[in-house]
Parts: structure tokens; sequence; C-alpha cells
């Protein structure tokens, strides 16, 4: 955490010497500390180390802006947190994690009840939607399969594999046939 071990090892003779050795981390940013204000958290008084450590952060908050300093904390969270991950070991994984978090974002704009009853005509038959939706991920292999359509094909090509299994369900939904 980019804090040095020595003041650790030889220890503190003040809390605000351990406040002090915490600020030094390349991560501490002073003003995600707080006492008040929007969506503080009550620092319980029981909790007197912490409780003071807050106390002592907005301090530095309020002294940096006085005199137009830059904060600790202020220099890029993204660098940050790429040191962080690089550190440990973690990149590749947090990054397929990404990749996977927005595929599947990505995949729910396109594969959404909302489009398929639009694209199917099926008003408020969200029964025949789900019967839908279903049937197409059981013959395309699932959301992968469905990703992989859209990725190859786009919108459209979801669109199509979905008015297709529209039609190979033929169904009754409310009294309305499925098929156009």
């Amino acid at each position: 955490m980019g804090m040095s071990m020595d003041p650790w090892t030889a220890g503190f003779k003040s809390k605000r010497e351990v406040f002090e050795w915490v600020g030094t981390s390349g991560f501490f940013d002073p003003r995600r500390f707080r006492s008040t204000g929007e969506g503080f958290r009550k620092v319980k008084s029981e909790r007197k180390m912490y409780h003071e450590f807050v106390e002592w952060a907005m301090e530095k908050v309020l002294a940096a802006t006085e005199r137009g300093e830059e904060l600790p904390g202020q220099g890029s969270k993204v660098v940050m947190k790429d040191e962080a991950l690089e550190y440990f070991g973690k990149k590749n994984a947090f990054e397929a994690l990404v990749r996977e978090r927005t595929r599947r974002l990505g995949l729910k704009e396109v594969f959404c009840g909302h489009k398929v009853r639009d694209w199917a005509d099926l008003g408020n038959h969200w029964k025949g939607v789900k019967l839908i939706m279903d049937g197409v991920r059981e013959r395309y292999g699932g959301d992968e399969g469905v990703w992989k359509i859209y990725d190859k094909e786009g919108e459209e090509g979801v669109k199509k594999v979905v008015m297709q299994v529209k039609e190979e369900l033929s169904v009754e939904i409310n009294g309305k046939h499925l098929e156009q």
C-alpha cells in the first residue's frame, strides 16, 4: 500500500502519528472520510480512534482547500486501481470480469423482454415473451449463443431468431396466436 513499515515496527507515540502514517499510503484519500453530509454513515462515538481519525482526515481536507493545495489521493484513481490489480496479480481476472459484465449488459439491452415483446407484437402477453426468450436460449445455446448471434449479425440477427422461434412455437397466449 506504499507505506513504510519502519514506523510500524518502531511503534507510535500518539494516535496522530498513526494517522499521519496511514496518510502516507497512495490509496489514502481524506475526502472519503466525513462525519456529516450526503451519504454519511454515522461515526459512532464509542469507536473513539476511528472517530478521531475521521476528524483528522476532515481537517486535512479543510487545510489543503484553504491553502489551495492538492490533497493526497487526488491522483488518478484508475492508475491506483491498476497498480493494486497488478501488485496483487489480479489484473487479468479483473479485466475478464469487466469484459463479461460489459457483454452481459450489452446483451440485456438487445435481448430483453420489452424488445422481444415489441418484435413479436405481443402487447402485454408476457408469458408469450418468456416462452419465446426461453425457446431462443434453448435453440441457440443460452445467452452465450444469443451473444454470438448478436456479435455476428447485430440486433437484426437477434430479432430474426426471435421471430423464427415465435413461428416455431405457434402457441396461443390469452387467445392471441403468436404467429404473424
